[in-house]
């Protein structure tokens, strides 16, 4: 994925996938599903910010 439409299709993706496990843990209150949706949500954080910024490294992030 180096397009930053696809990256942003992958972030919108897991924000789906981890509301998707909070409705799920809300409702059964399983760790294993609070965890998942912790992953699933930090990984459309990254695929969003790597689509705002893409040709910067993970590094250069915090240099203003």
């Amino acid at each position: 994925m180096r397009k930053w439409w696809g990256r942003l299709l992958l972030a919108v993706i897991f924000w789906a996938i981890s509301y998707g496990f909070i409705s799920l843990a809300i409702d059964s209150g399983s760790l294993i599903e609070y965890a998942a949706t912790l992953i699933f949500l930090a990984y459309g954080v990254k695929f969003a910010i790597r689509a705002i910024y893409p040709d910067q490294k993970r590094s250069d992030l915090g240099k203003r």
